[in-house]
């Protein structure tokens, strides 16, 4: 077995990292990461779920508009062994609750832009710049938990046109080989910049965000008005 595939998703990012520290990860607008600040932001919103009391195997619901918190909580997520659980902001509430009642999300990270429609959501919402907050001055010694690389990593929801929609399982090996395998056949490098531009609730997305980060290569987030 070659070694990446032992690795999860959010580790080959870091691997990345080490080798292009001072290079552009990811670009919304006029705000900018480097390898290295995406990585601290990730280590401390993923040390800021812990704090807060995720567990792996928990679902962690997203509500985050187009801009850099929506990579860092994907990642973190990961790290620490959480299912990834993206919602549209522009679905009605009601579409909303039903997706985190399915799932029994134990969170919602939310970015400011969305902190208002979160409110009217039962599930308990921290800011995404609250978590990284509370994980970077945090002085207790974190120990991140032990993850399995078939466990489930991430749900995507059907349109549900037929019917009630229905939420599809990745595990973290199907995760990430369905943005390595492409990023692969493509010839990705890290001289590539690539485009986000699909709804986030879209498992697509995800190919979009990370496929960059997993060569070194660098993702420009477009709003959808774009």
């Amino acid at each position: 077995m070659s070694k990446v595939e032992s690795l999860f998703l959010d580790e080959i990012v870091f691997e990345r990292a080490g080798e292009y520290p001072d290079k552009i990860a990811i670009v919304h607008e006029d705000d900018e990461l480097t390898y290295t600040q995406l990585m601290r932001r990730v280590e401390a919103l993923s040390k800021g779920l812990l704090i807060f009391g995720v567990q792996p195997g928990d679902f962690v619901a997203t509500l985050i508009s187009p801009g850099l918190d929506i990579s860092i909580a994907l990642l973190a997520i990961s790290k620490v062994g959480g299912v990834y659980t993206p919602l549209d902001p522009e679905h009605p509430i009601a579409q909303l609750t039903e997706r985190l009642d399915d799932v029994e999300a134990t969170l919602i990270i939310a970015d400011e832009a969305n902190q208002e429609k979160s409110r009217e959501l039962s599930t308990t919402t921290i800011l995404a710049s609250q978590l990284i907050q509370n994980g970077a001055i945090s002085r207790a010694e974190i120990e991140f938990p032990e993850r399995n690389i078939d466990d489930p990593a991430c749900i995507f929801f059907t349109s549900g046109t037929t019917g009630k929609a229905k939420g599809v399982l990745g595990s973290f090996r199907s995760q990430r080989n369905s943005i390595l395998e492409p990023a692969k056949d493509l010839g990705f490098t890290s001289s590539d910049i690539i485009n986000s531009m699909a709804r986030y609730a879209w498992s697509i997305s995800m190919l979009e965000l990370l496929s960059p980060l997993v060569v070194g290569g660098t993702s420009i987030i477009f709003n959808r008005s774009s």
